[in-house]
């Protein structure tokens, strides 16, 4: 089968498409990140042996 990009343009197309995705999956989990670092914080903060 034969395509109409060049090795140049598949490589450029996969690429773009790569950070394309990686930006939706960032947007959709920046929620998450601030939870994430705000429970890093409390961790280093008050220590590991508060947990119960």
């Amino acid at each position: 089968m034969s395509t109409i990009y060049t090795p140049q343009q598949q490589r450029i197309l996969l690429i773009t498409s790569l950070i394309v995705i990686a930006g939706f999956i960032v947007y959709g989990l920046s929620g998450y990140i601030t939870a994430f670092l705000g429970q890093v914080f409390s961790t280093l903060s008050f220590g590991p042996g508060l947990r119960h």
